[in-house]
Order: C-alpha cells, then sequence, then structure tokens
C-alpha cells in the first residue's frame, strides 16, 4: 500500500475512484475526465464535507468504467472510474483486467507514462 492522506471531500467521493485537488487547500473532489488526479479514494464513499483518504501512489483498487486490459494505460471517466486513456494524461498502468463495475488493481503513476520518445542526435 502506498502513501494515504486525509483530505475534506468537496463533493461525494465514492470509494475506489480518482480524485483531483478541490477549489481550497486541503479540499479533494471526485475526478471527471480529462482532470490532474491527486490520487484513488480508499474503500470508504466519502459524502460533502467528510474526511476522505486518498491513497497518492503504489498500487491501488479502482472501479472500472468500461473494458481495461491488463497494461493498459488508465486515466478517469466522467465518474472517476478507470478507463483506458486516450494521449497524453495517463495515471495508471492497469495490472489486470476487467469490465465496467469491476474492482481492477492499478499501479499509480504521476502524469503521462506513455513511451518517451527515442534520444536521437
Amino acid at each position: 500500500m502506498g502513501n494515504i492522506l486525509n483530505f475534506t471531500a468537496e463533493s461525494a467521493v465514492p470509494a475506489f475512484r480518482f480524485v483531483s485537488v478541490g477549489s481550497a487547500d486541503g479540499n479533494v473532489k471526485l475526478a471527471g475526465a480529462g482532470e490532474a488526479c491527486l490520487g484513488v479514494s480508499t474503500d470508504i464513499d466519502t459524502a460533502i464535507g467528510h474526511p476522505c483518504d486518498v491513497q497518492l501512489d503504489g498500487v491501488v483498487r479502482l472501479i472500472a468504467g468500461g473494458n481495461v486490459s491488463f497494461g493498459a494505460d488508465v486515466a478517469p471517466d466522467a465518474s472517476g472510474c478507470a478507463v483506458v486513456a486516450e494521449s497524453g494524461n495517463t495515471y495508471g498502468i492497469a495490472l489486470e483486467s476487467g469490465v465496467s463495475g469491476d474492482t481492477i488493481r492499478v499501479k499509480l503513476c504521476n502524469g503521462s507514462v506513455s513511451t518517451p520518445a527515442s534520444d536521437e542526435t
């Protein structure tokens, strides 16, 4: 398990979803499609204004928002669930396959993890 910090939920945050930075210091909210992610909510659903534990790194459990294959780069959908990432904003790598509604293991990454360009000179 990675680093887990406590924040305040600015919106309702279900368990095992991507979260992003809220509008005030110390607040988090459910991440939406295309938003930068801070981490992943732990195993407890959190109501607005309540403490929300967020895992910032390591291997997490996430709800799949669609078909996800082992090794796929993932990012949040509109509900904070893990879906196959478009280009760019990748926040994790799926460690197992799953379909919508499944809880899958994901290795968190900071930002894009796409293959780097070669160092040709």
